[in-house]
């Protein structure tokens, strides 16, 4: 093998192991531009790195500095996650084409140094740095910086005095439990812009936030020190998403918005749950904003919802779990579809019939939750045992459906359950979706709710003009289910077109479940089988004490969120914020040969170069590229 020609080395063992090494062999690769190493433990640290590297992945990197006459200046990625840095200030001086940054878990990295050359720089991740006390204020001054990331970093205090960053779409500073100043905002900042700042020390906002005109999403729930957040905050033209949940300290913010501003807020979700709500608070929230699509205010002590929540015609969804001083919930708007009142135990009977009317509206898309209690007289059918079973012809009958859930006597540590509905269309079974209920609960449902679009999809709207059978099981494993009902829409459903059957025996289904299971479980090996099993475990999860419950709730909660909000999917600047879609190796291996061709100077071209462009595909190529025997070669 001629060392000089080699251009990309990838090293990536299934399992840990470490190798002998010389600096000799690194020096004589002259050509050397991609070096990525995962996985491997050298023996010894690095005296030398190529100076013509565009890509530097190597995670636990060995040394606390770099090489003395190591100086990349075409360097692309930088990836040095998990590694033992102590001092970071060369090479980064001569980084002018980086375009992104990661030092993720690194362990001794104390200052994040000087990056203000390294103008082209996109996306940079600190996480998870334990030791780290401060950033550079050069960091809030990149103006093509889109993604920035810091979370878990438990040393740190301060991030930057100021920021103007123009093309920033995500920042995130969560779980740093030290962080107890946001930066001031020098000028207007115009991009689609989502904050993650959960669980830090922040104690308030700066009014210069009304400078994030892009801010559409802000979640800083479990920042219990935040004592107020600026009126401008809520008329910002692109705000729409708000979780501050266990903010206590934040009630007085919206009681004092009420009249100080002419605009109207366009804030469409607000998450407020833990943060002692009184009555007065829950009017004010209600009143001041009527824009809201979504509405969490679980675990609080208020009493009664306001009666002009049913002026809320934009309200969609209304979360009031574990609200357990609750009594009155009013009538609520038509657009309501989704109500949980779990765990709500002081609501009275007059409360419970106006959940269970939400049903006579026929709203497409209904699912009510609320403590047991009788279903109403005025259903199509009830029964107390068994499964819902009828005839239909034409098209598909819209019908919602209720299951009423009780005590499991045999368990009686359960709180929650999970519960498998299935679908059958003459015998055959056609659809299956699994959910949560929580016990002495009731659920009313449109039947719509229970099976995603394309599952739906697949059985079809009509179902021809013979009778079909139609049966739905409800299997909770342990004998909870108490009573259902069935109410059919009629205006999407003629009442001739559809008849309610005597019980029937269920021995048949299950048989056919069984052995569904059965040919389910043949097929299942390796990463499925795993994939079964953490299905299993949720469910289990479910099934605990309900105090405890709540604490894995929470910490379930705060542990789904880590993962980013904007992984949802691509920014403006074209930065994919997300997984991004695989394409052939080939196009990787192009670029790669655009640039260790380009051995010319290099241009200020507006667009991408060849070396960002590159950048957008390593991740997904290298390791195939590599194992396949294409041009990456292996040391």
């Amino acid at each position: 093998m001629i060392l000089s020609k080699i251009q990309g080395i990838m090293l990536d063992p299934p399992l840990r192991e470490e190798i002998e090494c010389t600096d000799i062999v690194f020096k004589k690769m002259k050509n050397l531009r991609i070096l990525i190493v995962r996985q491997t433990i050298f023996s010894c640290e690095p005296c030398y790195l190529p100076n013509n590297l565009r890509v530097l992945e190597w995670t636990e990197y060995p040394s606390q500095s770099f090489p003395s006459d190591f100086y990349p200046s075409k360097l692309v990625r930088f990836n040095l996650s998990g590694s033992n840095l102590l001092v970071l200030e060369n090479p980064f001086q001569r980084f002018e084409h980086l375009t992104y940054m990661e030092i993720s878990h690194c362990r001794t990295v104390v200052e994040f140094p000087d990056v203000s050359r390294a103008k082209n720089l996109r996306e940079l991740r600190l996480d998870r740095c334990q030791k780290l006390v401060s950033i550079h204020k050069s960091v809030g001054r990149l103006a093509n910086l889109v993604f920035l990331s810091a979370t878990h970093c438990n040393q740190l205090q301060s991030f930057v005095p100021t920021i103007y960053l123009p093309s920033l779409e995500y920042l995130s500073f969560g779980y740093c439990s030290r962080l107890a100043h946001f930066p001031e905002i020098e000028r207007t900042m115009d991009k689609p812009l989502r904050i993650q700042m959960l669980y830090t020390a922040i104690q308030e906002l700066p009014e210069s936030i009304k400078k994030l005109t892009g801010l559409n999403y802000l979640h800083i729930e479990g920042c219990k020190g935040l004592q107020h957040l600026p009126s401008s905050l809520f008329v910002l033209p692109n705000f729409v998403t708000l979780r501050i949940g266990g903010c206590y300290l934040l009630r007085e913010s919206f009681r004092r918005f009420e009249g100080s501003h002419s605009a109207c807020p366009k804030l469409e979700t607000l998450h407020f749950g833990m943060a002692d709500l009184s009555d007065e608070d829950i009017h004010a929230i209600i009143y001041n904003f009527p824009n809201l699509k979504h509405l969490d205010v679980s675990f609080n002590h208020f009493v009664s919802l306001p009666a002009h929540i049913k002026q809320s015609t934009k309200l969609t969804s209304l979360n009031v779990s574990y609200c357990d001083k609750l009594q009155e919930i009013p009538e609520l708007p038509s657009t309501v579809q989704k109500v949980y009142a779990s765990e709500c135990k002081s609501l009275t009977p007059e409360t419970s019939n106006i959940l269970w009317s939400q049903v006579r509206k026929e709203i497409r898309g209904l699912e009510v939750r609320m403590p047991k209690r009788e279903i109403p007289e005025w259903f199509d059918y009830v029964n107390e045992g068994g499964y819902p079973v009828f005839k239909a012809r034409g098209k598909f009958p819209a019908v919602a459906l209720a299951f009423v859930f009780g005590d499991v006597k045999a368990l009686p540590f359960l709180s929650s359950m999970g519960v498998h509905l299935h679908l059958f269309i003459e015998g055959e079974h056609r659809l299956c979706d699994r959910f949560i209920v929580v016990k002495n609960q009731a659920l009313l449902c449109d039947i719509r709710v229970l099976f995603s679009f394309e599952k739906w999809e697949d059985v079809g709207v009509g179902i021809g003009n013979d009778w079909k059978t139609i049966q739905v099981f409800c299997e909770t494993g342990c004998n909870s289910l108490r009573s259902w009902g069935v109410y059919v829409y009629r205006h999407e459903t003629n009442m001739e077109d559809i008849q309610f059957l005597s019980q029937h025996s269920i021995s048949s289904l299950v048989r056919s479940l069984h052995e569904e299971r059965k040919k389910s479980d043949q097929s299942l090996k390796g990463r499925e089988m795993f994939h079964l099993q953490m299905r299993n475990n949720e469910e289990m999860f479910y099934c605990m004490h309900k105090q405890r419950r709540r604490e894995l709730l929470l910490i379930s909660e705060k542990t789904s969120r880590r993962a980013m909000a904007p992984r949802e999917g691509e920014g403006s600047s074209g930065l994919n914020i997300d997984d991004k879609e695989d394409k052939e190796a080939d196009s990787m291996l192009e670029l790669l040969a655009e640039i260790t061709s380009d051995d010319g100077e290099e241009t200020q071209e507006a667009g991408p170069s060849s070396e960002q462009r590159y950048e957008g595909l390593l991740d997904e190529h290298s390791r195939s590229a590599c194992r396949s025997g294409k041009k990456l070669r292996r040391c």
